[in-house]
């Protein structure tokens, strides 16, 4: 039995076609390989690479439904759900945080955006609302895709304002969600700005 090793980026459909043409110049008809864990054979009589997806499917959706019964799987949902009351939680805690915020902090208000974050870019969380958020900083001076007048790289308060605006920003997309590169803008900032001692 002829066995033919799939190329990197190779489709179902591909392979069944590789496969099938692998079968008709072996020597004894046969050709098999494995796609993404799963051995599918061609045969004599196999007709067509269309059989072979299907069997491929067959294949996978066994896999999958053992999979799901097992332990390990059970332990993964546990997990996962676990995190997303993590998630949720902290969302909901950071919600109720925001009107009481004190917005003359700017450590605390980057604070409180950096763990926002997570929160704002999870799709399990229940009542997440980007807009209650651009309004509560919009009631202290704070705006999405604001035109930076004046930019000073080296003030304290001047590079917060452009970290705060490109937070807001992605609130404000499409995306509804503060995208994970501030917290390496922030910890530069607190770096360049605040004294550890």
């Amino acid at each position: 039995m002829q066995v033919v090793r799939f190329g990197f980026g190779c489709d179902i459909t591909r392979a069944a076609e590789e496969l099938v043409v692998a079968a008709a110049y072996s020597l004894d008809g046969k050709a098999r390989g494995n796609f993404n864990g799963v051995t599918i054979v061609a045969r004599p009589t196999t007709a067509s690479p269309e059989a072979l997806v299907s069997q491929w499917r067959r294949k996978m959706d066994a896999k999958d439904k053992r999979y799901q019964r097992s332990a390990k799987a059970k332990a993964a949902k546990r997990k996962w759900a676990a995190h997303e009351a993590e998630v949720q939680a902290r969302h909901d805690e950071l919600m109720r945080i925001l009107p009481h915020l004190d917005f003359s902090n700017d450590v605390g208000v980057l604070a409180w955006l950096c763990e926002f974050q997570n929160p704002s870019d999870s799709m399990f969380v229940k009542g997440r609302d980007p807009l209650a958020v651009l309004a509560a900083f919009a009631r202290h001076g704070y705006f999405p895709v604001e035109k930076v007048v004046v930019f000073d790289r080296n003030d304290r308060a001047s590079v917060a304002n452009v970290i705060i605006v490109q937070a807001l920003s992605g609130l404000a997309s499409s995306i509804g969600a503060i995208h994970q590169v501030i917290h390496y803008h922030v910890e530069d900032w607190k770096k360049r700005f605040i004294s550890v001692h």
